[in-house]
Parts: C-alpha cells; sequence; structure tokens
C-alpha cells in the first residue's frame, strides 16, 4: 500500500482506519463535501465517537444551523475530505494505538495459553480474529509451546515440532527424515497435552511400528512422568491384535 498516496474520500478513509475510533478526530478542521449539496462543511465529532456534527461554512469559520449524523449515515452522504490526508498521515495516527492494542490482545492470548490451551482456537475465533491474524496467532501459539516445553520438559523443538506439538485442533502429519526428530516430538506432544492440556492417560494411546519403539517411548516417558501417568502404548501389530481379540482388554 502506498502511503503517499492522497485519501480525499470519506469511505476510503473510513477503510483505512477501521475501528479505530479516535481516528475520526483526523476529520476536525477539514472540509467534507455532501454527496447531494456538494457545499463545503466542517465537521466535529462527539466524545463517543457515534454522532458527526456538520456546520455549513458560510465564512470559512462559522457554523451555520448544525446537523448531527449517525457516523453509518455520514459516511452515506458525504464524499469528498479537503485538505485530503495521505495514508502516511494516518497511518502515523493511527499505528501506535494499534500496536500498543496488539500487544495487549497477544498478552491475553498468552494467557488462556496457560490457562486453557485446549479452547483457545474457539476463543480466538470468537472474539480476536478481527485484531489479530491467524498467522500471527499461529506463531503466539507456537512460540508459546517452545517456550514451555524447553522449559518445563528440556526439550528444544523447532518451530515444526512446536506446531505438531501443539496441534490441538485437527489431525496431524509429521513427514520428516529418520533421526530428525519425529519419536521425541511424539513423547513431548503426550507429555504437553496431559501435563498442561490436562489431557487423561488413559485417553492417550501412542502408536510404534515395533517393540523397540515402543519400549523406547515408555522408557522416554517413565523419566519424565510417574508409572501412573503413562498413556497405552502399543506397536500397530498389538493394537490390531486387541481389536480382533475382543477379550482382551486394551
Amino acid at each position: 500500500m502506498n502511503r503517499t498516496l492522497p485519501v480525499d474520500d470519506i469511505q476510503n478513509f473510513v477503510k483505512i482506519i477501521g475501528i479505530n475510533n479516535q481516528a475520526w478526530n483526523l476529520l476536525l478542521g477539514r472540509d467534507v463535501i455532501h454527496f447531494v449539496l456538494g457545499r463545503g462543511e466542517f465537521i466535529s465529532v462527539n466524545k463517543n465517537y457515534t454522532v458527526i456534527t456538520v456546520g455549513y461554512s458560510s465564512n470559512g469559520s462559522t457554523y451555520i444551523n448544525p446537523v448531527n449524523y449517525e457516523r453509518k449515515l455520514f459516511v452515506k452522504e458525504f464524499r469528498k475530505i479537503d485538505p485530503p490526508f495521505s495514508m502516511r498521515e494516518i497511518f502515523e495516527f493511527i499505528q501506535p494505538e494499534e500496536e500498543e492494542k496488539r500487544k495487549r490482545l497477544s498478552n491475553r492470548l498468552l494467557e488462556i495459553f496457560r490457562k486453557d490451551f485446549l479452547n483457545a482456537y474457539s476463543l480466538y475465533k470468537t472474539k480476536y480474529f478481527t485484531d489479530i491474524s491467524i498467522t500471527d496467532f499461529q506463531d503466539l501459539k507456537v512460540n508459546f509451546v517452545k517456550d514451555t516445553v524447553q522449559h518445563y520438559l528440556n526439550f528444544e523443538p523447532d518451530s515444526e515440532q512446536a506446531a505438531a506439538i501443539g496441534e490441538v485442533e485437527g489431525h496431524v502429519q509429521v513427514v520428516a527424515r529418520a533421526g530428525s526428530g519425529k519419536t521425541s516430538t511424539l513423547i513431548n506432544r503426550a507429555i504437553f497435552l496431559q501435563q498442561h492440556c490436562g489431557v487423561k492417560t488413559n485417553e492417550m494411546l501412542l502408536l510404534a511400528f515395533n517393540r523397540d519403539a515402543v519400549e523406547k517411548i515408555r522408557k522416554d516417558l517413565t523419566e519424565q512422568l510417574s508409572d501412573n501417568h503413562i498413556p497405552h502404548i502399543l506397536t500397530f501389530h498389538a493394537l490390531a491384535y486387541a481389536l480382533v481379540h475382543p477379550e482382551y482388554n486394551l
């Protein structure tokens, strides 16, 4: 977006400032042109930013018969801004407030990650998606998982591993070369879901291709968790055998 371009249209101005109420103060002292009447008029904004007061100018400084407009009606009925803005001028006004708001909401999301990780995405979609992009949300989430796992579980995941560890909204497929840390990611995902998210041990099932892998997973989990908190760990063959022999209890 070219920030040097002039903004002389009310509708474009409103699109740029978005939900920033105080940015309406930028219009103070400027003329606006009525769609129908085509005459220059001064404006002011009430303290609640819901009503625009328009005064018809007779000599450049006098208000005559001021009229109040709800903002939606004002946007429909008025068109040109004189003198126009540059987008740089508008952004210099709104960015500090927007950045402060973004930091505040980011801190709120981090608090949600700490207290209610499993429902964080639902809360984000409900309350924060208009102010925090999905990309920024995912970055916050991944960084939170990295910090949590590194601090409490003595494992330093990279961003992709952290994304796999912290994914709770859908299926996760981890594809990587041998020795890249897939098993460690699986183990730390199990611990993270149990210790941080409150997922019960009997609600988790870890599968591996052979007994050696099962024993490694069980050994690593036992070092982090007590025996009473080890989730079900089976080979695929053992799971299939148990499914076709219902007399055995999984």
